[in-house]
């Protein structure tokens, strides 16, 4: 298992961490001095691990078997052995509720001479067995199903369009809808009377493409459309209650690596807008409030900007370019993350949404994060290095909404991490309290936020140097601020450089070097600049 940091503060925690090695999987039950750990039994060289949305299940597929494993009691639920049932499933999936497993294997030959299922549903409990099946041919990317979060519908793309079966009478004959040039879908999860479903068409000839948002039991046409030209390709994303839909349309060009984009916004009212964003670029990130109709995006080419909107999609608050490529919300909804992972240098800024004018709490950096998520207490933050993004330096940090690390763990180097993840829990836990902290986040206008490796301090006059002083009291202990703050990021700012130049000596003298390497030696003008900044 991983090693920590025995120097660092560990509080305990009774949130387990799911950890997929090489070898096996484990739960990391704890963050304080004990690390108490439970390896999970009857899983050897694990390919496939995922955790029922509610965390009560987890699930894995080796080469030879699936295995099924309730982390409530730890006792192996389900053995499937492939062998024994002449199959070899390559992926699968949780329904939203954990009524239902769903599993792929990859469309061959002997399956259309046979007639063979290659996606079967699997109801877990009381015992496991298969409900239904059907072969699909188009590519696994496209085999997975979709159920609403009271898993009353159940939904299917196939090369034609869409199934529909009411999973109360699964053996009635499929509803099919057709849809020629269906490029994906999305179902609303959640819902008031109705269910709806959002779908993406490619255009054909000169017809544009379109997305569309329908409602079940089915009519002759969509309640809403949006059409466009300049998409190949979209992402759908469903607010918190099914009401409405953010699309970004992808489209294929040779001017850079994520070709050109677009926002669109989609209402079950009729309304639909092009979102404007005051910057040319990709869409790297969208993330809905959990509870609420504002959404944040990050967007542009690199030093990207980044927006909060309301719910009638106005911006709050542009914050200024840094190098990110992440938004996302607490599960509370009372806390926003906006960071720089993958190639980036790791900036993570934590900000207070709960009013209309959001305030930034603190700001902190995690080097070579490939993975980012919130617990569901709503006040911790973990990322992680992982495999096969990156297969040197794996491990995981854990951090607080104040900026502050509070746990570190590291893979021995014969070792690589693939997946980690909070266990979830089945209902939303109170979250962190904000009272009291509010007035030592940062104060000024949001239209005038300076990233901190820029901002000047201010000399209080003589007569608020009393209450500047007690100010700084209250304020939270946050990484990178002060002058040792600024000695250290400047160290490791040269640090980064020294890398760079040993990475440019490899590629000059021909050796092949990785894709993350290749970022890092493209980040150099943006790490001069910002050392020069700081050391003026």
């Amino acid at each position: 298992m991983a090693t920590k940091d025995a120097t660092l503060p560990l509080p305990s925690t009774d949130i387990p961490i799911i950890c997929q090695l090489d070898s096996t999987v484990q739960l990391l039950c704890s963050l304080d001095k004990s690390s108490k750990t439970i390896e999970i039994p009857n899983i050897i060289t694990p390919k496939v691990v995922k955790l029922s949305p509610e965390g009560k299940y987890l699930a894995c597929i080796d080469s030879t078997k699936l295995t099924l494993f309730a982390l409530s009691d730890h006792k192996v639920l389900v053995s499937l052995d492939f062998t024994k049932q002449h199959m070899l499933i390559q992926e699968f999936l949780f329904s939203p509720k954990s009524t239902y497993l769903a599993t792929y294997e990859q469309y061959a030959a002997h399956h259309r001479e046979s007639k063979l299922q290659n996606v079967k549903i699997f109801r877990i409990e009381p015992q496991f067995e298969q409900v239904i099946g059907f072969t699909h041919t188009q590519s696994s990317e496209r085999w997975e199903p979709q159920w609403t979060d009271n898993e009353k519908l159940f939904v299917k793309q196939t090369i034609a369009g869409l199934l529909f079966r009411k999973t109360e009478c699964w053996h009635e004959p499929f509803k099919t809808f057709e849809m020629p040039h269906l490029f994906c879908f999305q179902v609303a999860k959640t819902y008031t009377k109705v269910p709806h479903f959002a779908v993406f068409v490619k255009g054909f000839q000169s017809s544009p493409c379109s997305t569309r948002i329908y409602q079940h039991p089915l009519t002759d046409s969509p309640i809403v459309t949006k059409a466009f030209f300049n998409a190949d390709s979209a992402t759908l994303h469903w607010n918190y209650n099914g009401t409405a839909l953010l699309v970004i349309a992808h489209l294929e060009t040779s001017v850079n690596y994520y070709g050109g984009q677009s926002l669109y916004y989609l209402n079950l009212d009729g309304t639909t807008l092009n979102i404007e964003l005051d910057k040319k670029g990709p869409v790297y990130s969208v993330d809905w409030h959990p509870s609420r109709d504002h959404f944040a995006v990050v967007y542009g080419l690199m030093p990207s900007s980044a927006r909060i909107y309301n719910h009638k999609c106005q911006p709050i608050i542009t914050l200024p370019s840094v190098h990110r490529n992440v938004v996302k919300y607490n599960p509370q909804g009372n806390l926003l993350c906006f960071a720089g992972f993958g190639g980036l240098k790791g900036l993570m800024e934590f900000w207070d949404v709960r009013e209309e004018r959001p305030v930034q709490i603190s700001e902190a950096e995690a080097n070579d994060t490939t993975y980012c998520q919130w617990c569901p207490d709503g006040e911790r933050f973990l990322t992680a290095t992982l495999s096969p993004r990156l297969f040197e330096g794996n491990g995981f940090k854990v951090w607080n909404f104040k900026g502050e690390l509070v746990a570190k763990y590291s893979i021995p180097d014969k070792e690589h991490l693939w997946l980690i993840s909070w266990r979830p829990t089945p209902n939303v836990l109170p979250g962190p309290s904000l009272q009291g902290v509010k007035g030592s986040f940062l104060d000024q206008e949001p239209e005038n936020y300076v990233p901190p490796n820029l901002r000047k301090a201010a000399v209080p006059s003589k007569g608020k140097q009393t209450e500047v002083k007690k100010k700084e009291e209250a304020k939270p202990i946050l990484q990178n601020s002060g002058d040792d703050a600024s000695t250290k990021k400047i160290c490791n700012l040269k640090r980064k450089l020294k890398d760079i130049d040993k990475l440019k000596q490899r590629k000059n003298e021909g050796k092949k070097l990785e894709d993350n390497q290749l970022v890092k030696i493209e980040s150099e003008a943006g790490i001069r600049a910002e050392l020069a900044a700081l050391e003026l």
